[in-house]
């Protein structure tokens, strides 16, 4: 966490806030801070990123599905369900196609499942245990 967090530091003081590489760096420092549950302080480093310069930097038109999925999980640990459903929505496409890494597509399906689950038990016409 400290070193994600040092790297930010260091690319917003080098590169500018709206950077690509700054952008790369933030999604990462959010990255190990939703891990880390602290979701007040990923959500505006991810709603400051870049999305269209670092997916160009990183080469990966769907780079930003990265950042949908980590709205997702916060969205999720919110328990608003609706709003990880979108973020979902947006995320999939990235994660559902045959070059996603495997990872990515295991913690695409872990979120879905998990906010798919909660929406059942929340639907009106779900049993009751």
């Amino acid at each position: 966490l400290k070193g994600a967090e040092h790297a930010w530091h260091v690319s917003r003081r080098a590169f500018g806030d709206k950077s690509a590489l700054t952008g790369g760096t933030a999604f990462t420092f959010a990255d190990c801070l939703i891990h880390a549950g602290r979701y007040s302080e990923a959500e505006p480093l991810l709603g400051a990123i870049n999305i269209a310069a670092v997916a160009q930097l990183a080469a990966d038109a769907d780079w930003g599905a990265n950042v949908h999925l980590a709205r997702a999980q916060i969205a999720l640990a919110h328990k608003d369900y609706q709003a990880a459903r979108e973020e979902l929505a947006l995320a999939a496409p990235g994660f559902t196609r045959p070059a996603a890494e495997r990872y990515q597509r295991q913690a695409y399906a872990q979120v879905k499942t998990a906010v798919d689950s909660a929406l059942a038990r929340l639907s009106p016409d779900s049993p009751t245990p």
